[in-house]
């Protein structure tokens, strides 16, 4: 079938197949890419936000702790006031990193560890405000007794849930890189696969084309050498429909003309 088109339709056909392959790469690599990139911002926009919030929420508990047995131990009520004031800001930025946490948060299971996390702060925060309260009315023992019996085991209970909710966004942060690393491989796999196949469909075209044209030369240069010495006898066999296969024709129609005038 090849050998019926013409040589430039042939050699067009042969590039056109290589080009085709070319841009095929090209269009998958782009978009690839454009899923690693996603992928990638989401890994750090999204995800890595979660950790920093859930981080901030731990870093703030361990800070209220601290300052609920600081205020505990001052024996002056001024200090005990800015020991308390401290308290709130620190009670304050831990529900601002909750609450941007929570607008992150897509899975059932993301989402219940959270609830877990909200609902054992609320009795820690009770507490502790009981404790407040007891200290700043000169009560230090009963303040104290609250705090070991009461609020130091929900509040042990409350950096346990929160390290649970850390763990399960960090593995699912790592879940998400592994599957962005599927995606290069995928992507990469894809590409050394279609740049081989274009590798070897052009080296085939180009040995199927050469070979198209240097054969029928072969064979019209034999029948030209056997006339230059005198033998007007040989045909040229080409079937071809190409240039080649008219030339060849041609140079059948010549070789009976001469015939006929010798």
């Amino acid at each position: 079938m090849l050998t019926s088109l013409k040589i430039g339709a042939r050699l067009g056909l042969g590039f056109g197949l290589i080009l085709a392959l070319l841009m095929v790469v090209m269009g998958v690599g782009l978009n690839r890419m454009g899923v690693i990139g996603e992928n990638t911002k989401e890994i750090v926009e999204h995800y890595g936000m979660q950790e920093e919030h859930a981080t901030r929420m731990s870093e703030q508990q361990h800070i209220i702790t601290r300052l609920i047995r600081t205020v505990i131990i001052e024996e002056s009520l001024a200090e005990k006031k800015k020991y308390d004031a401290k308290l709130m800001e620190a009670r304050q930025t831990y529900d601002s990193a909750a609450r941007e946490l929570e607008g992150t948060l897509r899975s059932a299971e993301s989402k219940s560890l959270f609830a877990k996390v909200a609902e054992t702060k609320e009795k820690v925060r009770r507490g502790n405000t009981r404790v407040l309260d007891l200290t700043l009315a000169g009560r230090n023992r009963d303040a104290g007794q609250v705090l070991i019996d009461e609020v130091q085991p929900l509040a042990d209970t409350l950096q346990a849930d929160i390290d649970a909710l850390s763990a399960f966004l960090k593995a699912s942060t790592k879940k998400r890189y592994e599957t962005a690393l599927a995606t290069e491989r995928q992507a990469t796999a894809f590409m050394i696969s279609i740049s081989a196949i274009a590798l070897i469909a052009g080296a085939a075209l180009a040995l199927f084309i050469t070979r198209s044209v240097t054969s029928p030369l072969r064979t019209m240069g034999a029948v030209i050498e056997t006339v230059a010495q005198g033998d007007l006898t040989q045909r040229v066999e080409i079937d071809s429909k190409d240039e080649l296969g008219e030339l060849g024709r041609t140079l059948n129609r010549t070789n009976e003309g001469l015939r006929e005038m010798v």
